[in-house]
């Protein structure tokens, strides 16, 4: 289904002209299409044929195709700049701005043009809400182990808005958009503290299979692969499985290093380091665990410096 932002096309295809100082007659005259015609384009009234689109681009000098194809309302287009609010309230846990995203994206769909085939974004709108919504009750809530099975049927009706039927059993069935995996990364959070650790297998190995599909990888899905590799080397943990929380810490030293996100490298490096212990290499450990100290230092937070430096120092000698 597309969607076009015919206002916006509309506007610009003036602008273009105008600066080109050609009239709407001239135009006309030049290229054999009616007046009336130009006047509907530029008043966002109807699409303009392939054959016209052609037409204007040489008259124009611009690449008229692409000025449409920006006016497409894809998924991506429309909640490209709240999925980048999304990602800063789960990050900063501020959800103060959850409102004010959601009239944004409903201003996009006030206009006339837009009406009449948007129920999928829409239905999207609600998953975003919702999303924001559950990352908020989760931060408040997650240590009463009441709400955890509430929360993960939430999760799981969530992400069915636009997962047809969807669950942990049929998720090979499925691809992910980054509010789908930003859900699945909280079903697996939640999953974990309900100790469904096959659950969080499930779901790890699907997030990490989905990213794998795309060609171009963006700042979101970036970070939604680390996230997947700390999950993973984690839940490892939780079965004493060393030799893959080994792996996954190196998926995630190296990713971090290659995009230069070093956000949660500290969590690789601490995470490699106990796995080393455990199995008695306590010299390389050590080098993970200064590691881990070191690239906290230069965030200068010196409260996760000594939450860190306490427990290797007490469980890791």
């Amino acid at each position: 289904m597309k969607l076009y932002n015919l206002m916006s096309f509309g506007k610009e295809l003036r602008a273009i002209r105008e600066n080109n100082h050609l009239t709407q007659s001239k135009v006309s005259k030049i290229l054999g299409i009616s007046e009336d015609t130009l006047r509907r384009l530029e008043n966002g009234k109807s699409i303009p044929k392939l054959e016209t689109l052609d037409y204007l681009s040489v008259v124009y000098k611009t690449d008229i195709h692409m000025v449409l194809a920006k006016s497409r309302l894809t998924y991506s287009f429309v909640f490209k700049n709240d999925i980048h609010r999304l990602n800063e309230m789960i990050i900063s846990k501020d959800y103060s701005c959850i409102d004010e995203a959601i009239d944004n994206i409903n201003k996009v769909f006030d206009q006339e043009e837009s009406r009449p085939s948007y129920s999928l974004m829409i239905d999207k709108l609600k998953q975003f809400k919702k999303t924001a919504e559950l990352f908020a009750e989760f931060d408040l809530q997650k240590n009463d182990d009441d709400l955890l099975l509430d929360y993960y049927n939430e999760i799981v009706k969530t992400l069915s808005i636009s997962l047809i039927e969807f669950s942990i059993n049929n998720i090979d069935n499925y691809s992910f958009d980054y509010i789908e995996m930003r859900l699945l990364l909280l079903l697996c959070e939640v999953s974990r503290q309900l100790s469904l650790l096959e659950d969080c297998f499930e779901i790890l190995d699907a997030l990490e299979i989905n990213i794998a599909r795309f060609t171009e990888i963006t700042d979101e899905f970036n970070e939604i692969l680390i996230k997947t590799y700390f999950h993973q080397s984690y839940v490892y943990h939780r079965i004493d499985d060393f030799d893959n929380i080994i792996t996954y810490a190196d998926k995630g030293i190296n990713y971090s290093l290659k995009i230069k996100d070093y956000s949660i490298i500290h969590l690789f490096f601490f995470r490699k380091g106990a796995a080393l212990y455990s199995l008695d290499k306590n010299d390389e450990a050590n080098v993970y665990f200064k590691k881990c100290l070191s690239a906290i230092y230069i965030t200068d937070n010196e409260k996760l410096y000594r939450k860190f430096e306490n427990i290797i120092k007490t469980k890791y000698s």
